[in-house]
């Protein structure tokens, strides 16, 4: 929430606060003090937060955070679109590290330079992991067995 649209929350919660309800009983008359206080809706109490420069009025757990998001989205997607050139390497790591282990080796052996996921994918698939007899790479390992099951 920038500034401006704070203001703007918070001058429509003052008005809508302050609106007394009308009734259509003669001789009613309303007061506020009589009546208990509107709760706070997230945004309101947000927008209150930042213009009284306290801290947030929610759980940090309680939202994942956008790139949190993204991230998930990009690896629940990796067979579609497999190429991760545009990540930087933060983001990347991230991404491998939530890719499933199981998916086809045509997508993940060109695309999937790590050799954290290769290990992962590795103990995932086979009980004896030995990569000193294959260049001391999990990759390499891996692809190599997988040859060695086709064939």
């Amino acid at each position: 929430i920038n500034p401006f649209s704070a203001s703007l929350i918070l001058h429509h919660s003052h008005l809508c606060m302050n609106k007394l309800p009308s009734s259509s009983k003669k001789g009613a008359s309303t007061s506020r003090s009589n009546q208990a206080p509107a709760p706070l809706g997230l945004a309101k109490k947000m927008a209150l937060a930042k213009h009284q420069s306290n801290p947030m009025p929610y759980k940090k757990k309680e939202f994942i955070p956008l790139s949190e998001y993204a991230l998930k989205v990009v690896a629940q997607n990796f067979e579609i679109y497999p190429h991760l050139d545009g990540l930087k390497e933060p983001y990347r790591e991230r991404v491998i590290e939530k890719i499933k282990l199981n998916l086809p080796i045509k997508y993940t052996a060109p695309h999937i330079p790590d050799e954290e996921y290769w290990k992962r994918a590795s103990e995932a698939r086979w009980k004896v992991n030995n990569v000193h007899g294959h260049g001391n790479s999990y990759k390499q390992m891996y692809l190599e067995k997988h040859i060695e099951e086709l064939i």
